[in-house]
């Protein structure tokens, strides 16, 4: 316990906050924080998930072992943290979740985005906007980038999406992160009567391939997406 209160002062010194100004931040009282920091009170669940919505690296707390990278940021959308929430030492951190944002780059090259050690930082999203506005599950989601203008003007070179990645989606209509004989591309679903399916580029210099056959086995679909992010 010691030894993980000594890591947890350590994070906090890096976040450059105060005891009290972690306190009101995680949501707890400056009594546990300094309980948590001498090693009087062992951190819950509750606490680490807050701890680390803040930006501190769990990882190394509990186990000694950095998270590299180890960055937090949020997109300046309105799912995302606000700017006057930022200034604050009293936001509610558990309002919000991480999604990781995997160094992958649909429709160029090889990927997947089930790989842990493919994280390269994450992004902070309100709670209640993917839950409730967007009908997702946290656990469920990811962040890649986007490379070239097949999908333009829907979907640009350098866009962020984010993806719902939980499994049987492709029975409708929609623009999905597909992995297509071992490429990782970002293309418009249609599915035909015949069991055909249509990948469509939403960018009319493109045309349209239709699979169907032994061809689908080649077709994974990685995800939905649910939501893109770009610079002005």
């Amino acid at each position: 316990m010691r030894v993980i209160a000594e890591r947890l002062k350590t994070e906090r010194e890096a976040l450059g906050l105060s005891q009290q100004a972690l306190a009101d931040r995680l949501g707890v009282s400056l009594r546990s924080q300094q309980n948590y920091e001498k090693g009087d009170r062992s951190p819950d669940s509750d606490y680490l998930a807050a701890l680390a919505a803040a930006g501190a690296d769990v990882l190394y707390i509990l186990k000694g072992e950095r998270t590299e990278p180890h960055r937090t940021h949020a997109p300046a959308m309105a799912p995302a943290i606000s700017a006057t929430d930022s200034k604050s030492d009293a936001v509610d951190w558990s309002a919000y979740i991480q999604v990781p944002h995997y160094d992958v780059c649909a429709s160029a090259g090889n990927g997947s985005v089930v790989h842990d050690e493919n994280v390269v930082d994450h992004l902070v999203f309100k709670r209640d906007w993917v839950v409730r506005g967007m009908g997702l599950d946290p656990k469920a989601l990811a962040l890649i980038d986007v490379r070239g203008d097949s999908m333009s003007p829907t979907i640009n070179d350098g866009d962020l999406i984010l993806l719902d990645t939980r499994p049987g989606q492709q029975t409708t209509e929609g623009i999905y992160a597909i992995n297509l004989a071992g490429g990782l591309l970002v293309k418009r679903i249609r599915l035909r009567l015949s069991g055909a399916v249509e990948v469509i580029s939403d960018n009319e210099r493109y045309g349209t391939e239709t699979i169907s056959g032994d061809q689908l086995l080649q077709l994974h679909v990685v995800g939905r997406v649910v939501w893109q992010g770009r610079r002005i």
